[in-house]
């Protein structure tokens, strides 16, 4: 009897040793305790019983207050260039794994998840099988870490889950879509009543969260990069005609915001992005016949001041191009001279060649490692001929 009792408790505590672990990250200015204490945290817990939550703490700050990034020293107009520049953090999270490993996850919310793609890149190659980003961005004004980034990326393709909140007035879905680019065919779970936090069991994509997690981050649930957003105005209750932007809603984001203000090309990029965002959600059609309505018209020519390539020409051009383009062209093609480079791509992005670009400016001026740029190698896409 003794011998089988003392059996079963070592298979019981076996059973426990060996329970899945999720890795979690709080938002900046928060703390390892009260992330766990997080209304969605603890309703994603519950539904999750087979997993064990263990979470970090930033390696700056206070233990109430801690930052995964610490801010610019010269302000959020001079990025940071430093690819260490958050190693207290990097050594925190390496001393955590080492102790409480292995993992078979790693969720972040807000600068969490903007640490995230930070932390596997420094991490071992299989170090997660999943990752989870709530409410992420970007590392914009942190050069040297994104630079980590974009050469890891997309981390020897791990399955990846961005969720995004339409109502989060903090981290736009733009900000979050530009997050997932880094990832191989990521989950992307839009909320169309979320905010800045995480989903509570309430919200209609917190199924998807659990999916993707019990899936092995193999679940296909939740809206794609092409269906994101709003949906239709009459069930949201927005009237084109007189709606008004809000400042606080979009724009003039700090470091844990995920875009520069004083950054000419992240706000170039922001903004042809939010630009994108409402033409699909407010269906004012950039492109063909611009819906009528203040909001639509406003859209369209902050479109054409900031070149972002989704509104008709002014006129139309002289001749048809040799092939049909994603948007139409500034100039005229010219035929067969008009070629782009098969072998041009972003820098340290070998997936994202001239048909990436849209022959949207914010994404053609951007260059390659010898430094040409969408324009000088993908003249077509590009409408430059």
């Amino acid at each position: 009897m003794f011998r089988h009792a003392s059996l079963v408790a070592l298979l019981f505590s076996s059973a426990i040793a060996q329970r899945p672990k999720i890795l979690c990250l709080h938002g900046g200015g928060g703390s390892a305790d009260g992330f766990a204490s997080d209304p969605g945290m603890l309703d994603l817990t519950a539904a999750l019983p087979d997993y064990d939550f263990v979470y970090a703490a930033g390696g700056y700050g206070s233990q109430n207050s801690a930052l995964w990034i610490r801010d610019p020293p010269g302000g959020k107009g001079e990025p940071t260039t430093d690819p260490d520049w958050a190693a207290e953090s990097m050594e925190a999270l390496d001393q955590l794994v080492e102790e409480e490993g292995p993992f078979v996850g790693i969720l972040g919310y807000s600068q969490g998840a903007a640490f995230v793609p930070v932390y596997l890149a420094h991490a071992p190659a299989g170090t997660f099988q999943m990752a989870m980003m709530f409410c992420g961005y970007l590392t914009t004004t942190h050069e040297g870490l994104l630079s980590t980034v974009y050469e890891a990326s997309p981390f020897d393709d791990i399955p990846a889950l961005v969720w995004i909140g339409d109502e989060d007035i903090i981290i736009s879905s733009a900000m979050s879509l530009e997050l997932a680019e880094e990832f191989t065919s990521p989950t992307i779970s839009t909320s169309a009543t979320g905010g800045h936090a995480v989903p509570e069991m309430s919200d209609s994509t917190f199924s998807d969260v659990v999916a993707f997690v019990t899936g092995g981050g193999d679940d296909e649930g939740g809206d794609d990069d092409e269906d994101y957003g709003g949906g239709d105005d009459e069930e949201d209750g927005k009237d084109d005609d007189d709606w008004e932007a809000e400042d606080d809603d979009w724009g003039g984001k700090d470091d844990d915001d995920g875009w520069n203000e004083d950054d000419e090309d992240d706000k170039d990029d922001f903004l042809c992005a939010a630009i994108e965002t409402f033409d699909s959600d407010f269906e004012c059609n950039l492109g063909s016949t611009v819906r009528e309505g203040a909001l639509c018209e406003g859209v369209e020519q902050l479109d054409l001041e900031y070149e972002c390539g989704f509104s008709l020409t002014s006129s139309p051009t002289s001749n048809p191009t040799s092939t049909p383009t994603s948007y139409p062209t500034n100039n005229p093609t010219s035929g067969d001279d008009c070629l782009d480079s098969p072998d041009w791509h972003l820098k340290n992005k070998p997936k994202k060649g001239c048909s990436w670009t849209k022959g949207r400016h914010n994404r053609c001026r951007k260059k390659n490692e010898d430094g040409s740029s969408g324009y000088d190698s993908c003249p077509l896409t590009c409408g430059q001929c």
